[in-house]
């Protein structure tokens, strides 16, 4: 009888063991789910976060190059108006000297 209750003793312990270990396995396959998930998202947040930024500077540099293209072409019409003034004058004159040379 004292052997009896020591192998069900021994039975339910075995059971609620299995039964511990099952829930144990039940919840690390739940955490280790809910951590893939965080990971994934972190992952997502992350690409998309870098994603803004690289739109964010290249909408800087496009503005940049922007910028800086209308500064060229302001000073290259600045530099062409400087040679067009630097060329009259020098025009009258070619025009004469061609001019005598053909009388």
């Amino acid at each position: 009888m004292v052997l009896e209750n020591i192998l069900e003793k021994v039975k339910e312990s075995e059971i609620m063991a299995s039964s511990i270990e099952k829930d144990a396995e039940v919840q690390s396959a739940a955490i280790l789910d809910e951590a893939r998930r965080q990971a994934d998202k972190m992952k997502e947040d992350r690409a998309q976060n870098l994603k803004l930024r690289s739109q964010d500077m290249m909408s800087k540099l496009e503005k940049e190059g922007e910028e800086q293209l209308k500064a060229a072409e302001k000073a290259a019409s600045e530099e062409v108006l400087t040679l067009k003034q630097q060329v009259e004058p020098k025009k009258k004159e070619a025009v004469k000297a061609v001019i005598s040379l053909l009388i």
